[in-house]
């Protein structure tokens, strides 16, 4: 039998593991939280028209959207682009580039931009015979102010890519 004077030699050791391991994860937590978890974007990429009034003929463009799903803010800094092929784990066997985007197209925000959670970014790139497209790509996208490169889904380009084969003859 256990007697009163037992448990209380025994409590006090049983509260202060508690107390560790309860220390041990809100430590574990704030790491995670200020070094792992970063803002995270969506961006997606598409061959669009925009319609404008007053026009009969709507122009083409490319598209790239970015949405900050969060958990904080960050900046967009520069619009980017890969090509790695099916063997792309081989480090020589990997280009990539910035994309300057159209300063002059007013439906376009500036770079660098700050976005809060849930903003919208759009570029609308120029649809032309040389475009990005033309090069070989397979990813393109943003890079934060983290250094962290979001692509838009490897569909996405490969639908554009198409499209644009369609238009150009390519």
């Amino acid at each position: 039998m256990v007697n009163n004077e037992s448990i209380f030699r025994i409590l006090p050791i049983a509260i202060s593991i508690l107390s560790l391991f309860v220390a041990a994860l809100a430590l574990g937590w704030n790491i995670y939280r200020d070094l792992v978890l970063k803002p995270r974007l969506r961006v997606r990429f598409s061959v669009s028209k925009v319609a404008m009034q007053g026009v009969d003929e709507h122009p083409t463009f490319l598209r790239l959207s970015a949405t900050n799903w969060g958990p904080g803010a960050t900046v967009c800094n520069m619009i980017v682009y890969k090509y790695r092929p099916w063997f792309g784990f081989l480090k020589w066997n990997k280009e990539q580039g910035v994309i300057l985007y159209d300063y002059s197209n007013r439906l376009n925000e500036k770079l660098p931009k700050k976005m809060e959670v849930g903003d919208v970014m759009d570029q609308l790139l120029k649809y032309e015979a040389d475009s990005i497209l033309s090069q070989k790509v397979t990813h393109i996208g943003f890079v934060d102010s983290f250094g962290n490169e979001h692509y838009a889904p490897l569909k996405d380009i490969k639908e554009a890519k198409i499209q644009f084969k369609k238009d150009f003859n390519t």
